[in-house]
């Protein structure tokens, strides 16, 4: 019975925005696909695409926002980004030169870029992982580049903990990096 008074509202946008990165989601739910004989058909082990690691890191971005008493709008590559502050990218792992260059205009324009590495470390075109990470020379927005990563292994265990006792795991990589420009 409300729905007249709201057919003509816009929502206000949110200072902060959470860019969905439809790309980087798929090569990441290719990339937990299982492989072997018995991994399609009927009895194949597919994982779930709502819990594959992009959607979880997003959710995890999306509710640090929260946490914090913000609010944070999703966005997509080329979306306007007027009266956003902060753009957080997390697991943006296919950037392409297009995105690139909406990144830099968000940046030069004023805004503050937050990203969680991975970040821009496949080609876009061949999905294999770029020599320079990031590519396509984000570097120069970050004022740093990747300079080495190894696998996460049990008996090599990685975590942070913050005040209050709260532990936070690391998964996959450690990442160091390495300052430039």
């Amino acid at each position: 019975r409300h729905g007249a008074r709201l057919a003509g509202t816009v929502p206000e946008r949110a200072p902060a925005a959470l860019l969905y990165h439809r790309d980087s989601d798929l090569v990441l739910r290719l990339q937990e696909m299982p492989s072997g004989p018995w991994s399609h058909g009927p009895f194949g082990n597919v994982p779930d695409a709502t819990n594959a690691a992009y959607r979880r890191a997003l959710r995890s971005a999306h509710a640090a926002h929260l946490a914090c008493g913000g609010i944070v709008d999703l966005v997509t590559v080329g979306d306007a980004l007027d009266g956003v502050r902060l753009l957080h990218v997390t697991c943006a792992e296919m950037l392409d030169a297009t995105a690139a260059e909406w990144l830099r205009g968000f940046v030069h324009g004023g805004g503050t870029l937050l990203v969680e590495f991975p970040f821009a470390c496949r080609d876009a075109a061949s999905t294999w992982v770029s020599p320079q990470r990031p590519a396509h020379g984000l570097a120069d927005l970050l004022g740093c580049r990747e300079d080495q990563r190894w696998a996460i292994h049990s008996w090599q265990p990685a975590a942070a903990t913050f005040p209050g006792g709260v532990r936070l795991d690391a998964r996959g990589w450690y990442v160091s990096l390495r300052p430039c420009g």
